[in-house]
């Protein structure tokens, strides 16, 4: 999106229209003073008084109006400015997390008791990658806003539940069905759910810039 080159736009187009609305009270205004003068036949000292306490009350109107329109659409570029860097953060995070995600819940889905000392550790390695990924990113989730950052907090949490399952966990046929078991239906969720959360914040974001696209801002 290119915030300030539609910002730059609406301004133009607001300051074309306070200079629309300034040559119609210079208009109207002449034309009441000139009725003025005609009807009650002013001397010239009235009427040059007459002329200046108008001319310094549109004055300050009109410059009250613009300074106002000026601070109100620097207010409104500041605030999308703002979006849009929350949003390229988001994108950078989602980028950074998409395929550790995947490749963690496709090596749960893969675990089985025939292969599975080898498929145990392709888990164990997938998950210590998210963790320290998602630990890089805490700061920069931080300047997005509350939810992403609690999401990857949560993630954080997932992959080390994970690793700290199977360190602890014993290699028997028995203690591989309840790993397997244990991984596949509670842990799989876990983290499926913190990357379906990531993507509705992401949406939502996409919302809030769609909103200010619509009212004219972007």
């Amino acid at each position: 999106m290119k915030i300030k080159m539609v910002i730059t736009v609406k301004i133009k187009r607001e300051i074309r229209s306070y200079i629309g609305l300034t040559v119609l009270i210079i208009v109207y205004s002449t034309l009441a003073i000139s009725f003025v003068y005609y009807i009650f036949e002013l001397n010239e000292l009235m009427l040059t008084a007459i002329i200046a306490f108008i001319g310094a009350i549109i004055g300050g109107l009109i410059s009250g109006l613009l300074t106002l329109s000026g601070v109100n659409l620097t207010l409104r570029q500041q605030q999308a400015e703002r979006l849009e860097e929350k949003y390229n953060i988001y994108n950078l995070i989602f980028s950074e997390l998409l395929h550790k995600n995947i490749r963690l819940q496709t090596s749960i889905k893969s675990l089985n008791e025939m292969d599975f000392n080898n498929v145990i550790q392709d888990v164990y390695k997938s998950a210590e990658v998210l963790s320290g990924v998602s630990k890089q990113l805490v700061s920069q989730a931080s300047t997005v806003n509350p939810e992403i950052l609690s999401i990857i907090k949560s993630t954080i949490w997932v992959a080390e539940q994970i690793m700290g399952y199977i360190e602890h966990a014993a290699e028997n046929s028995y203690e591989a069905r309840v790993i397997i078991s244990t991984l596949t239906k509670e842990h799989y969720n876990k983290v499926a759910k913190n990357d379906v959360d990531l993507e509705e914040c992401g949406r939502a974001l996409r919302k809030k810039i769609a909103e200010y696209e619509v009212k004219g801002w972007v």
